[in-house]
């Protein structure tokens, strides 16, 4: 809801690691917003696409958009950036920075501590990479942006760490 308040009405958004397209691009969509998404995982496209039919979604690496510059008002990216490895995040955050206009916004979500390894999720191994939350609001001014707000939120048991930042 925050994101959402610095957007224009009607603005254009991209979901970078959409997954099935809840719950970013669903309320945003249903917010008005015009929302694009994007996921390496062909079969979550699928259903993003089931849910949330007001939205455009495409299957693609989101460290290698072929998108012109200035294309969005905001990028939402969550609980997504953990799974590139972490010497790679500025290159992500500068990718973000030129596929927003002037004044966008950036949200995403990070985690709490400093990890690099695989664990089990869901029952598959899956490889996580993340810095801890000084260093990677650090990262994100690297990549020019400026911080607006930055807070711990709990979800299933896990705390994450939630950054929103401008390009301006």
């Amino acid at each position: 809801v925050e994101f959402a308040r610095y957007l224009p009405k009607g603005g254009s958004v991209l979901d970078a690691g959409c997954g099935v397209g809840i719950p970013a691009a669903k309320f945003l969509s249903d917010e008005g917003f015009s929302v694009t998404g994007v996921d390496i995982a062909e079969p979550m496209i699928q259903i993003a696409k089931k849910n949330v039919p007001a939205a455009t979604f495409m299957p693609g690496d989101m460290m290698k958009l072929d998108l012109p510059d200035s294309s969005f008002d905001g990028i939402v990216s969550l609980h997504v950036i953990h799974h590139v490895p972490r010497e790679q995040h500025e290159n992500v955050f500068r990718l973000f920075h030129r596929l927003l206009k002037h004044q966008g916004t950036l949200m995403i979500s990070s985690a709490s501590e400093e990890f690099e390894g695989t664990k089990e999720h869901y029952g598959v191994p899956m490889f996580w990479s993340h810095y801890n939350p000084e260093q990677t609001v650090e990262i994100i001014r690297k990549a020019k942006f400026n911080v607006i707000s930055d807070y711990h939120v709990e979800s299933q048991g896990k705390l994450h760490y939630w950054i929103i930042a401008r390009n301006g």
